[in-house]
C-alpha cells in the first residue's frame, strides 16, 4: 500500500494522480482521485522489482522510486 497524504495545516481537498511506471518505462499503474485530503493505493498486484512513482497535484509533480521485495 502506498499512501499519499497532504501537510498538516492544509486544510482543502486536491485531485491527485498516481502513475506507477516499471524501470522499463511502462506504465503499470494509473489512478485519478478528485478532491481528496490522501490517499492509499494498493500495490499487491506489482510483482517485486523497482518501480518509479510518480505524483500529479494540481500544478505539481513529485517522482520517488520505489522498491518492492515479497
Amino acid at each position: 500500500m502506498i499512501c499519499v497524504a497532504r501537510k498538516k495545516g492544509i486544510n482543502f481537498l486536491i485531485s491527485i494522480a498516481i502513475k506507477i511506471y516499471d524501470v522499463l518505462g511502462r506504465l503499470r499503474t494509473n489512478r485519478y482521485y478528485n478532491r481528496v485530503s490522501n490517499v492509499k493505493v494498493n500495490i499487491s498486484d506489482l510483482a517485486s522489482g523497482l518501480y518509479f512513482v510518480e505524483i500529479i497535484m494540481s500544478n505539481r509533480s513529485v517522482r520517488r522510486n520505489l522498491s518492492i521485495k515479497r
